[in-house]
């Protein structure tokens, strides 16, 4: 499987290397700082209940997008400095992906991070500004072919797993009056999961999405679960400026995917009893002015993904934050409260990023 990883990050390489000579437009986006939103490391500052603080954490993110008539291309290093300030456990990924396009309908991807490249905006979270890999057409990374035209696309593929795990997905889109899509992704497999995505398109500003994922896929604040509902709400305020938007995540039946015994069991607390995992979020966000903007998010989850959780411990996350624009980038930087039911404040950290965009074509 590594042998294969590598193989597809040096091919996506050298295709992107290669087409960016001809390019209809090139692009290097840079991100540096300490943000677990938009790099692979911790936050910049962490503090402890009692106001210790750790370490600083450093990442960096440099991003080369191309675009020309015949590929969108994107490659991704990632440097995450967070686990040691000597920089000896520092982690470097390189991710990407190449969507050739030899005919109009058709695309070709190819890649080990397809990253949101055709993920279905009916399946789009608003207020965690993030979208599941269940929404997303052609899954998370492999081969795929995908057929776009008039509204609806057809895709499949597979990963690149050692096993088979083939990918499906399919949707359709009404200008201005809804959309519809379906994923089934590792479906040569036991633990394959189904989702189906819609959304309401006929208010002006507002987006309505719901979907429903069977044997969901664990996500940051919320592990995996064997039947899941999906709601979004956003709406803008377009004269002031104004943002508002809700999400929530259930776990309907209370269940997950035991690789082991290849079912479906109850989840249990540390404590040995039953329940439901959910996720609900709220978000604003403010434009004062061209250059700045104020927002603030709020996350509820009892469960996270890896299933760490106590009898009746419901977390929370508070995030007040700013971008603010500037002829050197976009500077973001806020701070990030970490509060719990039974245990109540646990500390905060300060997210930072500085993240600058040069327009090569």
């Amino acid at each position: 499987m590594k042998k294969l990883t590598k193989l597809i990050s040096s091919v996506v390489i050298f295709a992107v290397m290669t087409f960016s000579v001809t390019a209809q437009s090139v692009s290097v986006t840079n991100s540096f700082g300490g943000n677990t939103d938009s790099l692979s490391g911790d936050d910049f500052l962490i503090f402890d209940r009692s106001g210790d603080k750790e370490d600083t954490h450093i990442s960096d993110r440099l991003q080369l997008d191309v675009t020309s008539k015949y590929i969108d291309s994107r490659v991704r290093l990632d440097f995450n400095g967070s686990g040691n300030k000597d920089g000896k456990n520092s982690a470097i990924q390189t991710r990407g992906y190449v969507d050739f396009r030899p005919v109009q309908p058709l695309n070709f991807m190819l890649g080990n991070a397809f990253f949101t490249k055709w993920a279905m905006k009916h399946g789009y979270l608003q207020a965690l500004d993030d979208n599941h890999v269940s929404s997303k057409l052609c899954g998370n990374n492999g081969a795929a072919v995908l057929f776009n035209m008039a509204g609806f696309q057809l895709s499949a593929g597979t990963g690149y797993e050692s096993y088979l795990d083939l990918n499906l997905g399919a949707s359709y889109t009404l200008p201005n009056v809804f959309a519809i899509g379906v994923t089934s992704q590792d479906t040569t497999n036991n633990n394959r999961s189904i989702s189906a995505y819609v959304g309401l398109l006929a208010v002006e500003n507002l987006t309505l999405n719901a979907g429903y994922s069977y044997n969901f896929m664990a996500y940051d604040y919320l592990p995996n679960c064997e039947h899941v509902a999906i709601l979004s709400v956003g709406y803008k305020f377009a004269d002031f400026g104004l943002f508002i938007a809700a999400d929530a995540l259930y776990d309907i039946t209370g269940k997950s995917y035991n690789s082991t015994t290849e079912e479906f069991v109850e989840q249990k607390d540390v404590d040995g009893d039953k329940y439901n995992s959910y996720c609900a979020v709220l978000f604003a966000g403010y434009d004062v002015n061209d250059k700045l903007t104020i927002s603030c998010r709020g996350i509820a989850y009892n469960a996270d993904k890896t299933r760490k959780t106590i009898k009746n411990s419901h977390s929370f996350i508070i995030y007040p934050n700013f971008d603010f624009k500037t002829e050197v980038g976009t500077f973001t930087a806020g701070a990030r409260f970490y509060l719990s039911k039974n245990g109540g404040y646990k500390g905060f950290t300060i997210p930072f990023v500085w993240k600058y965009k040069l327009k090569v074509l």
